[in-house]
């Protein structure tokens, strides 16, 4: 027995025989081979700024939290609210944070095998896209991290497939199984909502084969959108968080790498992609794929002098519909080169097979490199286990959000005193908190004390105020250490 797939505008057949048990394997390989993949080293690479924000807003009680995102990050604060209750049952550590994400991302993995195979309308290319996805350095590095981009591509293909299902069978039941999930991209992260876009083009284009699909599609988004219209409306008037992102024409060039991190995987994936574009006749499924990938690509670029929001892990929603297109190009470009030089043809499934085996090989080793230019907190705060005596202080530059990640990474066991600590971030409701007007006196109860000063230059100049000064002035330096983008002073008054 056989039945109908349609791929690319046209319709393919494939055994039904292979629906259910080898069908199964579409999903549970990719999905396998992910959660391996993250699960491998996932407490490994140090945390770094943007985790120990997830960690201090997760821990914080909800009034706090509450607090906390009316002031800032409200657009995470579905995920904040999630990660409380995660981390409330699991703990803190870096693999109890990060394992959600890792779970997110296997499930992500295993949906693309499910939408290859119903884009490229075979078992292996479900598979081919599934585990290309899977072992892509970037799938693993964030499926390490304690964010939520990795919530946002799992939202993103759960959208993805519940629109193909509705159009394929426009029922009131499957359009609002389709509804259902687009706050979940909204929850997720806001940029992603960038692919109702391609959404719409995929309806469009089933529109114009005859298929009465757009009331429905109306009504689920209208429904599904209504969700998260309050967050874009509150989230709005804290768009200055991230006016720091500034977009300049070398980060244009290299968002292609910067969403795959692999340049082997890079060529073959956008190589790919491009052949699919100017090759396919553009049906529903090759639409979709197309705007999913390149809309939201000139979207935040365009709006990039007002929002801020083009970078390559907000946009890491996209890298799916990258990989999809690319396997529908390899097998495009197979079919085409069979036909006339069979040899030839066996190099496009023997290239996507040799590339599986160099990623898994190379995945490693680059999620587990700490972020370019962060500091390595955790080797720091462990210098500073190691030799503090009771009655230390400790003092932090405020670049790079030194005492936060101190503070994490000394969250267990005695501690020095934050000496020049007025009010916590808590009563701040924020992240920073409030230092002595005066640091003379919070000082000078101190014999010794270490600062922790993120970045290069000289350290008592990065303290604001007059802490430098008078650091510089009663102490004495008789120890420093050189970390990864951070250094450690140990101060001293002198005998």
């Amino acid at each position: 027995m056989e039945r109908q797939l349609r791929t690319g505008g046209r319709m393919t057949t494939a055994p039904c025989g292979d629906s259910r048990g080898r069908g199964g394997a579409v999903f549970l390989v990719p999905a396998a081979t992910t959660l391996l993949a993250c699960l491998w080293g996932i407490g490994g690479r140090s945390m770094w700024r943007d985790e120990h924000a997830t960690w201090w807003a997760a821990s914080l009680p909800p009034a706090d939290l509450l607090r906390l995102v009316r002031n800032v990050d409200l657009a995470l604060a579905p995920y904040y609210a999630f990660m409380h209750v995660w981390s409330s049952v699991f703990g803190v550590s870096p693999p109890a944070l990060r394992m959600p994400s890792a779970l997110a991302m296997a499930a992500a993995a295993g949906l693309v095998g499910v939408i290859g195979r119903r884009t490229v309308g075979t078992l292996g290319g479900g598979l081919t896209a599934g585990l290309l996805f899977a072992l892509t350095p970037t799938v693993v590095r964030y499926g390490q991290e304690a964010r939520p981009y990795a919530f946002a591509v799992l939202a993103v293909l759960l959208s993805v497939l519940a629109l193909l299902r509705a159009l394929e069978s426009p029922r009131p039941r499957r359009w609002a199984l389709y509804a259902v999930t687009l706050p979940l991209i909204g929850w997720s992260h806001l940029v992603a909502l960038a692919v109702a876009a391609a959404h719409g083009a995929a309806v469009l284009s089933s529109r114009r084969q005859g298929r009465p699909v757009t009331r429905g599609w109306i009504a689920a988004v209208t429904c599904g959108l209504a969700a998260t219209l309050p967050l874009v409306l509150l989230a709005r008037t804290q768009a200055g968080q991230i006016g720091w992102n500034t977009t300049a024409w070398n980060d244009i060039a290299a968002m292609p790498h910067m969403l795959v991190r692999f340049p082997a995987l890079t060529a073959v994936v956008f190589g790919g992609a491009a052949f699919a574009l100017a090759t396919t006749r553009r049906g529903t499924h090759v639409t979709l794929l197309a705007v999913w990938a390149v809309a939201p690509f000139l979207l935040t670029l365009l709006t990039a002098p007002w929002l801020h929001l083009f970078l390559d892990r907000y946009l890491l929603f996209t890298l799916p519909a990258w990989i999809l297109l690319a396997v529908v190009g390899i097998r495009g470009a197979a079919a085409r080169l069979g036909a006339a030089r069979p040899r030839a043809a066996r190099w496009c499934v023997a290239v996507p097979a040799a590339l599986l085996v160099l990623l898994a090989s190379s995945a490693r080793e680059h999620t587990t490199r700490n972020t370019p230019r962060e500091p390595d907190y955790r080797a720091a705060a462990q210098a500073v286990l190691e030799a503090q005596r009771p009655g230390d202080g400790i003092a932090y530059t405020p670049r790079r959000h030194a005492r936060r990640g101190l503070d994490y990474e000394l969250r267990s066991g005695p501690r020095p005193k934050d000496v020049f600590l007025h009010t916590s971030p808590r009563e701040e409701a924020g992240y920073a908190a409030g230092e002595c007007p005066d640091p003379r006196p919070c000082a000078a109860s101190h014999r010794r004390v270490w600062l922790v000063s993120a970045g290069n230059g000289d350290p008592f100049a990065a303290l604001p105020g007059e802490k430098g000064s008078l650091l510089r002035g009663e102490f004495d330096v008789v120890r420093t250490l050189r970390l990864l983008n951070v250094r450690v002073l140990l101060l001293e008054r002198p005998t």
